[in-house]
């Protein structure tokens, strides 16, 4: 306890102190500290795109074939309804939007009002067509004004083969905050789109909770001619994106604690030069090279470990004082104003192991290095006499 104790005080204390190693190891402080804090920061925000997304698209879906008829997926509903599961009922048909002869390409879900609806259509007048905000805007959409759905899959004969279109009223526009639902996405009771197939029909079942979505893919896995999907599954190229963000990051962190490694390779190689007179006062007061070379690496090792534990812990007390005080750093012109804080086991793990295995390297080096170069005490001590 008195090797490190005073080895210590050398460092940090002392009027001949090391400060090119106080400066690295303080460096390898700063890199776990901020390792945890992007993490949090970035998986916080990484969580919120997938939040957001999955309130509206769901979590995960399970499409019917065009096979089913419309009582095979009333018996697929009943099989829901008896585990309770949380669903939406939809007729989803990619139509064009027309208004004031302006077209847009749209998706839209016919929704069973009669059964379950997702929170951010509760509020909505679904007794016509909603609309997101980019869909409305691209045809000059306002509120009460008629609107057109087109489905170009669906004919008519009449000369010529038009497509079937079916006029409604547009009640409400609609901003989420996911930019590929409000370009993309509209909303009507289903009985609008039925009538415009002229069919009673059924082709998709959305979730809006990992657990029943997983629950109902294991009750329909031995039907045929159901497709599940995920919500991962459907946005692979936004999954991979932040996937590659975050491993991006953690490079870049890796190359940063390379270079605050290089400094602790000089810093204790200096170090160990300007204590092996004090080693050599160890050795006269009856310590064992080997137990002196063991102690010098254990000390190496704790200090490694000290300053990345101290920077891991810090990084977390800091991410917990800007999500308890939800304070603002982002412009009025975001819809969410504190940054989000979402930290776990595993990015913990990877701020201390990171840095810590790295600077563990690079002090062993600095270790070896010395260990080879003093091969001896006793020409030390003839040295010094």
């Amino acid at each position: 306890m008195f090797f490190f104790k005073y080895f210590c005080s050398y460092i940090f204390k002392a009027k001949t102190r090391q400060r090119l190693l106080a400066i690295a190891v303080f460096g390898l402080f700063i890199s776990s500290f901020s390792l945890v804090v992007l993490q949090g920061i970035m998986g916080g925000l990484q969580n919120g795109v997938i939040g957001k997304s999955k309130e509206v698209l769901g979590s995960g879906k399970i499409k019917l074939s065009s096979d089913f008829d419309y009582e095979q997926a009333l018996e697929i509903q009943d099989l829901f309804k008896q585990n309770n599961l949380k669903y939406v009922t939809s007729l989803t048909l990619e139509v064009l939007v027309k208004s004031s002869n302006k077209f847009s390409a749209a998706v839209v879900n016919g929704i069973d009002t009669s059964g379950f609806v997702p929170d951010y259509l509760k509020e909505k007048d679904l007794s016509s067509l909603v609309l997101g905000y980019y869909v409305s805007k691209n045809v000059g959409a306002f509120l009460d004004d008629k609107v057109f759905l087109i489905s170009p899959a669906h004919t008519d004969y009449l000369v010529a083969e038009l497509p079937r279109q079916v006029q409604v009223s547009l009640t409400d526009v609609i901003i989420t905050d996911a930019q590929q639902v409000d370009n993309t996405y509209g909303w009507i009771d289903i009985k609008y789109l039925q009538n415009l197939i002229r069919k009673r029909s059924i082709n998709t079942f959305m979730f809006f909770n990992d657990d029943d979505y997983e629950k109902a893919v294991s009750l329909t896995k031995n039907i045929e001619g159901l497709r599940s999907s995920s919500w991962e599954d459907e946005n692979r190229s936004l999954v991979w994106a932040l996937k590659l963000e975050t491993t991006v990051m953690i490079i870049l962190f890796v190359a940063m604690s390379l270079l605050v490694s290089l400094c602790i390779t000089s810093g204790f190689m200096i170090f160990f030069d300007k204590v092996k007179i004090d080693l050599l006062s160890f050795y006269i007061l009856g310590k064992s090279k080997t137990q002196i070379n063991r102690l010098l690496l254990i000390f190496t090792q704790i200090i490694s470990a000290g300053f990345t534990l101290s920077g891991v812990i810090g990084g977390i007390l800091f991410l917990n004082f800007i999500d308890s005080r939800e304070l603002s750093f982002i412009p009025d012109f975001f819809a969410a104003r504190s940054l989000p804080v979402s930290l776990d086991s595993t990015k913990i793990i990877i701020s201390f192991v990171i840095p810590y295995l790295i600077s563990c390297l690079f002090s062993y080096f600095s270790y070896r290095t010395f260990k080879s170069e003093n091969t001896g005490y006793l020409n030390l001590i003839r040295s010094v006499g």
